[in-house]
């Protein structure tokens, strides 16, 4: 809400009836509680923001998103997941970048957001290098040895994002299906054969 200037009063409120200096007291009196409304209201809101820009960040790396296309790609080859990749790694960085604006982040939040950042930076630098290593005509495990990431800080870093918040099944869901999760997992099952990949997955 907008905030209340001070109180002046005038000089004709100054000499005017009781009644009439006790209704202008209780306007000043009424405009500064909704003042104090107001700025307690902004407080869930900002947070709520940052929850909405979490929830962002979970959806742009995972399930349908970034993770699973860039897995995708590697697999496949095909541009359409090249193209799909590069754009949810893109706004991914958007996000991150947003959420690095929030002043309700404490520092151990900032530093989760630097890890991640890091992360999909090596992701999106290896979406050239699988496109060059597929026009070359290299295998699928030569390329997937080329481009793998160590996915830990990334996904210790979402972990703490989100830990101590309110979220929705829908949201606990995709955060279980996506980066770090089901989807992930599998397919880097199907690319390296892993029994620990396997197991994560199911």
């Amino acid at each position: 809400g907008r905030l209340c200037r001070r109180s002046r009063t005038p000089e004709r409120f100054l000499r005017a009836a009781p009644r009439d200096r006790a209704d202008a007291e209780a306007g000043k009196a009424a405009c500064l509680s909704n003042c104090a409304k107001g700025s307690s209201a902004a407080l869930p809101a900002r947070a709520q923001n940052v929850d909405a820009q979490i929830r962002s960040l979970v959806r742009s790396l995972g399930y349908g998103a970034a993770i699973h296309h860039f897995k995708n790609y590697v697999l496949r080859g095909a541009d359409a997941h090249r193209a799909d990749a590069e754009t949810f790694f893109g706004q991914a960085q958007k996000t991150i970048a947003d959420l690095r604006g929030a002043p309700a982040l404490t520092d151990e939040e900032r530093q989760a957001l630097d890890a991640i950042a890091g992360v999909v930076i090596h992701y999106r630098a290896n979406i050239g290098v699988a496109q060059k290593m597929l026009g070359d005509g290299r295998r699928v495990t030569e390329i997937d040895a080329a481009v793998k990431v160590d996915d830990t800080p990334a996904a210790r870093g979402l972990a703490l994002l989100r830990a101590g918040r309110q979220w929705t099944a829908l949201d606990t869901l995709e955060a279980a299906l996506g980066y770090a999760g089901a989807i992930h997992h599998f397919k880097n099952y199907i690319l390296r054969g892993s029994d620990g990949y396997r197991i994560n997955a199911a």
